[in-house]
């Protein structure tokens, strides 16, 4: 899974989400590696669910990365409940990249 972390967008005036080499040339880490866990769970207010996506580092391009890396993002699933938050990327163990 090819990864870009804090990308400022800026100066990206295209509709739409901005294209990988736009995003790679703004990121501070660009990386390859592997899906290790996947969890959601609600928010301390139960009002929000989150996924926190864990990941193995295979190779770094640009930046530094701890292995493992982890990251959380709005929406997922806990029990029955599904929050989707549009167009943002979903993941699954094993997925590489």
């Amino acid at each position: 899974m090819l990864s870009l972390v804090e990308c400022a967008a800026a100066g990206v005036t295209a509709p739409g989400p901005p294209a990988l080499e736009q995003l790679a040339c703004c990121a501070d880490l660009v990386f390859l590696g592997k899906v290790t866990r996947v969890t959601a769970a609600w928010n301390a207010a139960h009002t929000n669910i989150l996924t926190r996506i864990e990941l193995d580092v295979a190779e770094v391009f640009r930046g530094r990365a701890e292995a493992p890396l982890a990251f959380t993002q709005l929406g997922g699933q806990v029990g029955d409940e599904i929050s989707v938050i549009g167009g943002a990327a979903r993941f699954q163990p094993g997925e590489r990249g």
